[in-house]
């Protein structure tokens, strides 16, 4: 019955943390602690689905490191979903590192989040919670000869509807037409840059869809990234243009650093990595030993019997002695501390005469008027001891008196 109320414990603390766990499972199964268009996602609004079917044909893999380390990936074709200007809005060491990349042959197709409004600072993440002023920022898009702009969005009975771009080159994979969620468009600030799709607003024409090459690479903007998404790929599929913006790469990168997932290894990342498992286990061990070690004593319990008194064995008068001279104490001070201590001894049992009090008193008065050099504790010694003669000077005893 005493042991209930823990077992009772127990049994709550272990039912709370396997719900806790499977809360947790539950989020990170589907992936909405991630943001819009990650990877990670395999709710509508990522883009998981397209990473698993990417990885059934060829390598594929998530770069969670900043852009800097780009120079150790291979080149190939890089997913940069759900981007919005201050995701382009880059420290120059980034710029320069992603702009190396592209140049070796790297494909970066930038597909932007989309947005029925005309600002994208409404849906920035992660990169805009960097200071600008700790080093040079560069605007990417203004580097590629590119500008972002917005018209007013289409709406039926209050509501934001698709509207379709115009394919107008043509091409065997990409589709005719292209339903567009968002309300950016893009102008073109250099002859570099091709339009692929457009569409007709007030008998003007808004590139929705460009590409531009870049060194031995390329890149494309797609002002809606909601084809790459888990939700088109299931209900509205435009596999012509997945296919074309994948183009013929030997590897696929998701881009993750940009939508705030960065990994930023630890000790735990390093251990398993370098499969350490054991080492901290042992570890693990020694330390519970050592705490069990000094815990419980390993030596049986000595029984002690209050009815006799406490001795230390293995000790005698001289032994005390020599501890006593090696604390250190004074010459003038050892007499004195000598009879205090023995006083305090012996004045539970018997009575001290008070003439051999004052005797050894005017003794060590005597003896601390003398220079340093003449003192002789030894001497002095003798002295008290031939004054406690019971011969010379007789005492009484407590029962007697």
């Amino acid at each position: 019955m005493k042991r209930l109320p823990l077992m009772l414990l127990l049994g709550v603390l272990a039912l709370f943390l396997a719900g806790l766990y499977h809360l947790l499972h539950l989020r990170f199964a589907t992936g909405d602690v991630y943001p819009p268009y990650s990877s990670f996602r395999s709710d509508p609004l990522g883009s998981k689905a397209l990473f698993q079917s990417l990885e059934r044909h060829r390598p594929v893999q998530r770069h969670v490191r900043p852009l800097v380390k780009l120079a150790g990936e291979p080149e190939g074709t890089m997913f940069f979903l759900g981007t919005t200007d201050d995701h382009l809005h880059m420290p120059a060491s980034e710029w320069q590192s992603l702009q190396r990349w592209i140049e070796r042959g790297g494909r970066l197709i930038t597909a932007f989040r989309p947005t029925p409004g005309t600002y994208f600072s409404t849906f920035s993440t992660g990169a805009s919670s960097r200071d600008p002023e700790k080093e040079d920022w560069i605007h990417a898009e203004e580097e590629w000869g590119v500008a972002f702009n917005f018209r007013p969005p289409q709406k039926i009975e209050g509501m934001v509807v698709p509207e379709a771009a115009g394919r107008i080159v043509p091409h065997d994979l990409l589709p005719l037409t292209l339903p567009l969620h968002t309300s950016l468009y893009f102008e073109l600030q250099s002859e570099a840059w091709r339009v692929l799709y457009q569409r007709h607003f007030n008998q003007t024409n808004l590139p929705v869809v460009i590409e531009r090459p870049l060194g031995r690479g390329s890149i494309v903007f797609i002002a809606d990234a909601y084809p790459f998404s888990n939700e088109a790929l299931l209900l509205d599929r435009e596999a012509g243009l997945i296919a074309w913006s994948a183009g013929d790469s030997p590897s696929f990168l998701f881009e993750e650093s940009h939508l705030g997932v960065q990994s930023n290894p630890g000790v735990a990342s390093l251990a398993r990595k370098y499969r350490l498992h054991a080492f901290f286990a042992a570890l693990l061990i020694l330390a519970g030993l050592f705490v069990w070690q000094q815990s419980v004593p390993f030596l049986p319990r000595q029984t002690v019997d209050d009815s006799e008194p406490s001795t230390v064995a293995g000790r005698d008068s001289a032994t005390g002695f020599v501890n006593l001279l090696s604390r250190g104490i004074g010459t003038a001070d050892l007499m004195p501390l000598c009879l205090e201590k023995w006083i305090e001894q012996v004045s539970g049992t018997r009575r001290i005469h008070p003439a051999r009090l004052q005797e050894m008193q005017r003794l060590i008065e005597a003896e601390n008027k003398l220079p340093p050099r003449e003192r002789n504790p030894v001497r002095l010694y003798n002295q008290f001891a031939e004054i406690l003669d019971q011969r010379r000077i007789p005492h009484t005893s407590q029962s007697s008196s």
